[in-house]
């Protein structure tokens, strides 16, 4: 094995493209972990407090991926008549056979949303979403092996063999693990654990998938999440049609002429589409991992604003707990701020 340059035989422009890389991906992790806390209790509220009652996941799901073509479809109108700051490339007619995995995950969450959030208790959503590491972990494992001879060796090499990277996820794993031990019932969580791992596992594959599709799209990140909403829309149509939910949603909904409740749709669309605009982005800069870690530690500063802001109970054990989880991705963030070096030469 070649032995890796030291720094200071790197040259220039190289070093200079390593700390620009470390302070992007500073910028998107925490632009993901504000917005995507951000769009918790936005959506907490439009379902709580807002008067339009809307219990159809499945077409909410379908109108916000319609909203969504509709304001890619305005800004593709825009960008070619002014010069704006972020332009949509043109689609190719073979991107779809490389998001189209990713796409198929996606949907299976979107299925299983519902019964995750139904089926497993709220005092254990922070702790089975942190099982994501462990699964993000593994197949880390599992694809560093399968191509341990092949072109993408070095870049997986960077975070297997750092034991820094290892203790932080470890420590952020087991902080929010022990903040929920307390509340769990073993029976009911041994009885509802295949629901949360089938979901932890979807998340966890669906980062590598998203890595998968973006590296052969050469980080197009535009072109993935145009096919990927197109794919998704012509996916959900059926399914709803199928279900039921959709005829059912026009019989029984009254506000659907109200201005008010559009726009708390677009809203909603707007949010779930920045959200994973700044997903792909955090996964092409960086890896599946690091969204994971970003993933987890937004779940425990959620928890944690929370019982600040709206007082909601939480034992001083937990809040001791989910701080240390939260220690643990800023070590996490140390130990790993950027790509292995040797992927630097190989972009």
């Amino acid at each position: 094995m070649s032995r890796l340059p030291s720094s200071h035989e790197l040259p220039l422009p190289t070093l200079n493209v390593a700390y620009k890389n470390d302070t992007t991906l500073t910028l998107v992790t925490t632009a993901y972990i504000m917005v995507s806390v951000f769009a918790v209790f936005i959506n907490k509220y439009l379902t709580t407090a807002s008067e339009y009652k809307f219990h159809y996941s499945s077409v909410t799901v379908l109108l916000q991926l319609i909203i969504a073509l509709c304001i890619v479809q305005l800004w593709k109108c825009i960008q070619s008549r002014y010069n704006t700051p972020f332009r949509l490339s043109k689609l190719s007619w073979t991107g779809w056979q490389k998001v189209w995995p990713c796409t198929g995950i996606y949907m299976a969450l979107v299925l299983l949303d519902p019964l995750y959030l139904t089926r497993i208790p709220a005092s254990m959503y922070v702790s089975v979403h942190a099982s994501c590491l462990l699964f993000t972990l593994a197949l880390g494992v599992v694809l560093g092996r399968r191509r341990k001879n092949g072109p993408h060796q070095r870049s997986y090499q960077g975070w297997l063999t750092n034991t820094s990277v290892w203790s932080s996820c470890l420590v952020q794993y087991f902080g929010v693990f022990f903040a929920g031990y307390s509340s769990f019932d073993m029976a009911l969580s041994f009885n509802l654990s295949w629901i949360g791992l089938c979901y932890t596992l979807l998340m966890a594959t669906l980062a590598y998938s998203v890595q998968k599709s973006l590296v052969e799209l050469r980080n197009d990140i535009s072109q993935f999440l145009q096919w990927h909403l197109i794919l998704a829309t012509m996916i959900a149509l059926p399914l709803t049609i199928i279900s039921g939910d959709l005829s059912s949603a026009y019989r029984s909904v009254l506000f659907f002429d109200e201005p008010n409740f559009w726009i708390q749709m677009v809203v909603g669309s707007v949010l779930a589409m920045l959200i994973h605009t700044l997903m792909a982005l955090l996964i092409s800069i960086s890896s599946p991992l690091t969204y994971s870690v970003a993933s987890t530690a937004k779940t425990c500063l959620q928890a944690i604003f929370t019982m600040l802001v709206f007082r909601n109970s939480m034992s001083s054990y937990q809040l001791i707990c989910l701080s240390i989880s939260v220690v643990g991705a800023l070590c996490y963030s140390r130990s790993s701020n950027t790509k292995h070096i040797n992927s630097v030469y190989a972009m």
